[in-house]
């Protein structure tokens, strides 16, 4: 009986002993992979429209870039401004500007009394230096639009300044009433 007992001692002994060498032997770490993928990132913010108000007859012969093309006189200036915002990874980008839509006496429809009146440019503080890009030019109803900066980034910046210049000559009215707008786009393209 004894030597049964000692049997079964044994075997539960050795039965214990295979359970805590398995538990013991288990191994506790693990892992995995984590793959990173940065995309691609652009951000533009702007902060306000902008409005330019012609108050009074100044020449404005200190805006030498919106000289007229045909003959027309500088009769008035204004300026305006406002602040934008930009953060790209991306290197070798461009920031460009276009006019997209224009209303009332700007209008394209056939409405455009006022475009050959207006001459309009905007300098933008951008990451590499100061540009001017003309929207508009005294003497031509067309409108255009360009590069303020190539070949830029990665750059993150704040607080960067949007200025708009604009003359226009005496023949240059605004019927009342008429709201006369500019869209203005600007988007970063490249790399």
């Amino acid at each position: 009986m004894m030597l049964k007992r000692l049997g079964a001692f044994l075997l539960i002994v050795a039965f214990g002993f295979a359970t805590v060498q398995s538990a013991t032997a288990q191994d506790d770490d693990a892992s995995h992979t984590v793959t990173i993928d940065v995309e691609d990132i652009t951000e533009l913010s702007i902060e306000n429209s902008v409005e330019l108000t012609f108050e009074s007859a100044n020449g404005a012969d200190a805006l030498s870039l919106l000289t007229p093309t045909s003959g027309e006189s500088k009769f008035a200036s204004a300026t305006g401004g406002t602040n934008y915002d930009i953060q790209t990874n991306r290197d070798g980008v461009k920031l460009n500007v276009d006019v997209t839509s224009r209303e009332g006496d700007l209008g394209s429809g056939g409405n455009n009394s006022m475009m050959e009146e207006l001459g309009l440019l905007v300098k933008a503080q951008t990451g590499n230096s100061q540009e001017d890009v003309k929207l508009t030019e005294l003497g031509s109803s067309s409108i255009s639009g360009g590069e303020l900066d190539s070949e830029f980034g990665p750059l993150s910046a704040t607080d960067l300044n949007l200025t708009y210049e604009g003359v226009v000559t005496e023949e240059s009215t605004s019927n009342a009433g008429s709201a006369n707008k500019l869209t203005v786009k600007y988007t970063v393209t490249g790399n």
